[in-house]
Formats: C-alpha cells, sequence, structure tokens
C-alpha cells in the first residue's frame, strides 16, 4: 500500500514539476517578448537615424561612423531575434510550417545573404549537393533557413583567410548537412556543453568575437523540432565540422539535384544581380590576368588598355565599377577619372598605383576616387576591395533610387498614430521630399477624431500608445466606416512586438497588413507605392 502511494506522490510530483517547468518557460517567453518590444522601439529610432544620416552629404570618415552603426544595430537586432527564438522553443510555441522547398535555391539565397560577411574576413564559401539528393524536400523552410544561417555565421565569425563550405548528402536515415570550416576550432571539453543556451567555447571566445551564445541552442531545438539530430566534430586550430540531418519521411522523390541546379540557374540568370567591371591596364599582358582573377567571381568583366576607347564605352553601358591604372601612355587614371566625370557619372572608381604617396591619396578622393589599390597586390585584396566598391555603389544608386521613387509618390492623405515624438520625426523625415500629406496623432482617440473629420488614404496605426490602442482605434474606425458606408482605409499596423500572435490580433482588429519595427525608409515608401497600385487597380 505503502509503496502504491509513494508511486502516486511520485508522479504527481513529476506531473507538477513539469506544470511549472511549462508556466516558467511560458512566463519568460512573455516576459522576454515584452523585453524584445521596449528594445525595438529605441532601435527604431536609432536604425532610422542611421538611414537618414546615410543619405545625408557626409565625409568619409562621418561615413564609417554611420557603418559602425549600422552594424552594430543590426547585431542588436539579431540578438534579441535569437532571444526571442529560443524563448519561444522552451516555451513550446514554434510550431511547423511544412512547405516544398528546393535544396539548390534555398543554399543559393542563404550564400549570397552571407557573401559580405565572409568577403569580410576573406573567406570563400562553397556549396554542394550530391547528386543521390532529391531536388525537393518538405520541411519548415524558414527553420531549415535559421539553422543553416546561424551554422554559416558561426564559421565565418571564426574562420580567418580560409574556406567554408556546406556539403548536403543522401544518407540511409535521410539528409545529411554539414558545415565545415578551417577555423579555430573547438576544445573537446567544450564541445560536451556547445549546444547548450549562452554557453561559448570559453570566456575568451565570447569577449573577442562576441555573442550570445544562443545559435547553437537554436539549432538544436529546431533540428529537434524537424526530427532530426546535430552533432560535431572538431579540433583546436584544425576547423570545425557541424553535421545535422532530417529524416527521410519528409523527402518525397522527384526531379534529380541537377536539375534542380538548372532550375535554380536559369532563375539566377534572370534575377541574379551581375554586376560588371571595366578595368583599364595599359600593359596587355595583366589584363589577362585580370581575366583570370573575376573569371570565378560572378562578375562580367569589359578589359581595355586604351583610355579613350574606355571613355566610349561609359558613354554605351552602365558599369557598376571601374579600375583604372593611374599610370597610362595617353592620360592618368586620375585625368581619365575627371573626364569621366564630366560626363556627369558617379560609377564608383578605384585607382591602382605603384605610387602611394600621401598627395597622390589627397588628390584622388578628392577628384572622386572610391578607393586605391597599391601595386603589387594580392588577389584576394583587389577582389575585395573590388566587391567593396560595387557593393558601395550600389547602395548608393539605390538611395538614388528611392529619392526618386519617393518623390514620384502620389499625393495621398496619410493618419498616422503614433505616440513617440522621435518616431513621428523619423516617418516625416522618410517622407519629406513626397508629395504625401501626413496627419499626425499622438493617441488612439485623437486617431479615431482626426479620421471621422477628414479622409485618409491609408492609415499607419502604432498598436501600443496611453488612451486608446492601436487595436481599439482600428476596430471603432471600422464601425465608423460601416456606419457611414465610407470606403474601407487601408490600415498598417506599426509595432515593436514580433510575435505571430501580434501579427493575427493586428489582423483580426481590421488591419490590412502589419509592420515590424525597426522600419525602414524603403519599407515604408514600397508600402505606399504598392497600396496605391493595388488601389488604381480596383
Amino acid at each position: 500500500m505503502s509503496k502504491n502511494l509513494q508511486k502516486k506522490q511520485k508522479a504527481r510530483r513529476s506531473e507538477d514539476q513539469k506544470i511549472h517547468e511549462s508556466t516558467s518557460a511560458e512566463s519568460m517567453a512573455q516576459f522576454l517578448a515584452k523585453m524584445s518590444h521596449e528594445i525595438r522601439n529605441p532601435l527604431n529610432i536609432i536604425v532610422g537615424a542611421t538611414e537618414i544620416l546615410r543619405e545625408s552629404a557626409i565625409s568619409e570618415e562621418h561615413q564609417k561612423y554611420v557603418d559602425i552603426l549600422d552594424q552594430a544595430s543590426n547585431n542588436l537586432l539579431s540578438l534579441i531575434n535569437d532571444v526571442l527564438d529560443i524563448s519561444k522553443i522552451e516555451a513550446g510555441q514554434t510550431e511547423l510550417d511544412l512547405t516544398e522547398v528546393c535544396l539548390a535555391e534555398l543554399l543559393e539565397s542563404i550564400s549570397h545573404m552571407l557573401a559580405l560577411k565572409a568577403e569580410k574576413k576573406k573567406t570563400t564559401l562553397l556549396t554542394q549537393i550530391d547528386r543521390q539528393c532529391p531536388a525537393f524536400i518538405i520541411t519548415d523552410k524558414l527553420k531549415l533557413k535559421q539553422i543553416l544561417s546561424n551554422l554559416l555565421s558561426n564559421a565565418i565569425k571564426f574562420t580567418e583567410n580560409g574556406h567554408i563550405s556546406v556539403r548536403v548528402r543522401r544518407q540511409a536515415e535521410g539528409l545529411e548537412f554539414c558545415v565545415e570550416d578551417t577555423g579555430i576550432g573547438i576544445p573537446q571539453e567544450a564541445q560536451k556543453s556547445i549546444f547548450e543556451s549562452y554557453k561559448q567555447a570559453s570566456p575568451q571566445t565570447g569577449s573577442q568575437f562576441g555573442g550570445t551564445g544562443l545559435g547553437l541552442a537554436i539549432v538544436q531545438s529546431l533540428t529537434t523540432l524537424l526530427g532530426g539530430k546535430v552533432w560535431l566534430k572538431s579540433a583546436p586550430g584544425k576547423g570545425s565540422s557541424f553535421f545535422f540531418t532530417l529524416p527521410l519521411k519528409m523527402i518525397p522523390e522527384k526531379i534529380s539535384a541537377k536539375q534542380c541546379s538548372d532550375i535554380s540557374h536559369q532563375l539566377s540568370e534572370k534575377n541574379e544581380y551581375k554586376p560588371l567591371l571595366l578595368v583599364i591596364e595599359d600593359e596587355e599582358d595583366l589584363l589577362d590576368v585580370f581575366a583570370d582573377i573575376f573569371n570565378d567571381q560572378n562578375i562580367e568583366l569589359q578589359l581595355t588598355s586604351n583610355p579613350e576607347f574606355a571613355l566610349q564605352e561609359i558613354k554605351n553601358r552602365s558599369f557598376d565599377a571601374i579600375l583604372s591604372d593611374f599610370h597610362m601612355p595617353s592620360m592618368t587614371g586620375l585625368e581619365l577619372l575627371k573626364k569621366i566625370r564630366k560626363q556627369h557619372i558617379e560609377t564608383p572608381f578605384i585607382l591602382m598605383t605603384g605610387d602611394s604617396s600621401k598627395q597622390l591619396i589627397i588628390e584622388g578622393f578628392r577628384a572622386g576616387v572610391m578607393d586605391l589599390i597599391e601595386k603589387p597586390f594580392e588577389e584576394s585584396e583587389l577582389v575585395s576591395i573590388v566587391w567593396k566598391s560595387i557593393r558601395k555603389g550600389k547602395k548608393l544608386k539605390e538611395l538614388r533610387q528611392l529619392a526618386i521613387k519617393e518623390k514620384k509618390l502620389p499625393a495621398l492623405n496619410i493618419l498616422i498614430a503614433e505616440d513617440s515624438q522621435e518616431n513621428q520625426f523619423l516617418l516625416k523625415t522618410f517622407l519629406r521630399n513626397s508629395p504625401c500629406k501626413l496627419n499626425f496623432c499622438n493617441n488612439g482617440q485623437e486617431a479615431i477624431e482626426s479620421f471621422r473629420n477628414s479622409v485618409s488614404d491609408l492609415i499607419i496605426m502604432d498598436i501600443e500608445m496611453p488612451v486608446l490602442n492601436g487595436y481599439e482605434a482600428t476596430k471603432e474606425i471600422r464601425k465608423i466606416e460601416t456606419q457611414e458606408m465610407r470606403k474601407p482605409s487601408y490600415i498598417v499596423a506599426l509595432s515593436a512586438h514580433a510575435l505571430q500572435s501580434e501579427v493575427n490580433k493586428a489582423l483580426e482588429a481590421g488591419c490590412d497588413h502589419y509592420i515590424t519595427k525597426p522600419v525602414k525608409k524603403s519599407i515604408l515608401i514600397d508600402l505606399i507605392a504598392e497600396f496605391y497600385d493595388r488601389s488604381e487597380k480596383h
């Protein structure tokens, strides 16, 4: 009798413990979601102000400060997302969304996403899918992408001047993914706890490379959720290999991996950004060297030894960057640049020279040189500088196009309900060159009164506001529209909440769209343009 009683008491304690752990995890998830909201609000201001600064006419030195701010805010946003992800996983709030995924396209998109990080560390990123693998798998695309992104980001972080590879193989139990690097490696004693939350290989690792130690914990949790397992092989100074599996039952047979690669290649030919580089070098032999260097860089080349021919080509074609020698018989690189600038062409210009005197550097940057490289140069250094200039030029071009798009926006009446004066200032600055008329309100009640007394084409509704929140204000506006038989306004929820439950709540309240802070100018302008296009069609 006493034994049965002990068993029942033990079972009850075990059940109570599970309930307590579940409740604690859920409470922690709610707390972290609240903290995420509170952090995203000031982060929105930092990201927005940084974007405004980037558009301003600032010096090269100040541009570096802006880049640092941008990188730091992105790191903070990544940290917030990691903490929120791990809390949702531990609280059992993560659900699977199974869809059909093309392996080649997935790996290609991740590679492009992380290419800049790898380039900055002078590492080569390689991907390989064995022919035995199916072209398509049924899995949760976002979670698989997050697993691979976390592993690759770690590999890039801990690898200097090496290579990183992703390989997918068909195994008896399913698909095996391997992310391999030639980085610093992990000591044997640290490998046992490396997948635990907030754990890193050593305190020195955290202080030197940064991070929270959540990336691998998320990898393990998501892999388990997908029905797989994860493990590693590593040794200090010899790099690391992280493996994870997906079960076979999630992999239907369709077409071959080669066919999928062909499909992916066709898609990338249509959509992928492939830059065009003009190289001017009077030594013919060196032109062949440049052709070899950029052969595998996915860069289209136009090579010439004649500066006059280069000027003619610049009139006929749009180049993403120009790489020119300084010492040439007919004209110097700087003379060429001055003639280019007379054509009002702002293409990034890189100058190669054996003379890196202070005077030349000053004169070069005054003339509009974006970067300068000294001969003889290492191949990796040249490639890095060219890609940096191409991306910087592309960013400037995007900003110019965004400014043009902003001016071409229709003259809409936009009601903005936002209690933060700083956020009001940012939204006003984002749209300062547009013809849109902005009407700002400080809370939901003011938004309702303003809506009653004026016509609003578009409403941007902050969710967390004093007096009356965005949910209640949206419901009341929808009631007014029904009572007065008004045409429904397009209402966009603006919130620092990143949980799907909050998105659903906003949509149920009557919102048409949901934007999570921090808000970028490009997202706001695209949203307005898309809304106008949709309303014109209907």
